[in-house]
């Protein structure tokens, strides 16, 4: 079983990107891309049948899931910006700027 947890900044910014948006999340998902192999994409999107639920309003599909057992992802509102940012025990490095990742396979 895959964890993936949030923190309660996440939690509450995830909230309310969805608030008032019947049947949407917040997707979290690992596509291919990027100068370090993988990168994270969030969109607001409805859920399938496949999706895994991470809290009441976030979600994830089973591929990108399993890159991301153990993760935890923040809400960070610093000078350089606002952002989601992951904490993946399972990033093995992270290119230069910290967009993209590797991952143990």
């Amino acid at each position: 079983m895959t964890r993936i947890g949030l923190t309660e900044e996440a939690d509450v910014r995830a909230e309310a990107l969805v608030k008032g948006k019947e049947g949407m999340f917040l997707r979290v998902a690992i596509n291919g891309g990027g100068c370090g192999g993988y990168q994270y994409d969030f969109d607001i999107t409805e859920k399938t049948e496949r999706d895994l639920m991470v809290s009441d309003c976030v979600i994830t599909d089973p591929i990108s899931a399993k890159y991301m057992d153990g993760a935890i992802i923040d809400y960070v509102d610093e000078v350089k910006g606002s952002y989601f940012k992951v904490d993946n025990p399972l990033a093995q490095s992270t290119c230069g700027c910290g967009e993209s990742f590797s991952v143990k396979e």
